[in-house]
């Protein structure tokens, strides 16, 4: 074959391959002007979703942040007044002088029927404790259970109507005089709450066991202080 053949024939097959490539670019979105040299051309980049590490590749992992849809606390010395609009929750025991002791009992439920999950992985109860009128700052134990059976509503719940067979999930020690964020496993409670193995009545929350007194009040902001109020953080595969 002739030389100027053989260039006849390699310009024919330079100009299909450029032909079928820039095809081939269009139908994945690329552009079809090419470069001079076909070698310099750089692939638009796409970034793929995080990937567990667990073997089942097709499945993300993701967090919600969930703040609370109802709250509100309960008073034995008010048996049957309601608290339901208060910007803090109140735990513990309580001396009022002459009108004897209190114990305070705080309800908090969120709403985790928008998470779309294969697995609920871990969940988190996030709470900010307030300020304390006493002199003394409580160092108390913080009780964290979710309630088995009861329904409740935030403006309708007192201490006459409160549910009471409560199932303990977490507990840790906390002066109450620093506004630091507290942090309790509720994994347990939300998936059951998810699975709708336990309708979903919330969680308690009570403070006993002051070491640095004999009794006091504890408190906690409630949702009505927007983002520093109870927050429920839920780590989940989609």
């Amino acid at each position: 074959m002739s030389l100027d053949k053989i260039l006849s024939s390699n310009r024919i097959k330079k100009s299909l391959s450029s032909a079928l490539l820039a095809t081939t670019l269009s139908l994945f979105g690329c552009p079809q002007t090419l470069p001079e040299n076909i070698s310099d051309y750089e692939p638009p980049v796409n970034v793929s979703p995080p990937q567990n590490n667990e073997g089942d590749n097709e499945n993300e992992i993701k967090t919600a942040d969930i703040g609370a849809s109802e709250d509100s606390y309960v008073s034995s010395s008010q048996p049957s007044q309601n608290f339901g609009d208060e910007w803090i929750l109140y735990t513990g025991n309580s001396n009022l002088g002459s009108s004897g002791y209190t114990d305070y009992i705080a309800f908090i439920k969120f709403d985790v029927s928008r998470i779309t999950a294969r697995e609920i992985i871990h969940a988190e109860l996030s709470l900010v404790p307030g300020s304390n009128a006493s002199y003394i700052k409580p160092l108390g134990t913080t009780e964290v259970g979710y309630i088995r059976f009861s329904s409740w509503g935030e403006n309708s719940i007192s201490y006459d109507n409160m549910p009471t067979q409560i199932i303990n999930l977490d507990a840790q020690t906390i002066k109450f005089d620093v506004a630091a964020t507290h942090r309790f496993d509720v994994t347990g409670a939300v998936r059951k709450w998810y699975n709708y193995t336990i309708p979903n009545n919330g969680l308690a929350i009570k403070t006993t066991s002051f070491s640095n007194v004999d009794f006091d009040y504890a408190v906690f902001y409630s949702k009505e202080n927007g983002f520093i109020g109870p927050r429920l953080e839920v780590t989940y595969r989609e």
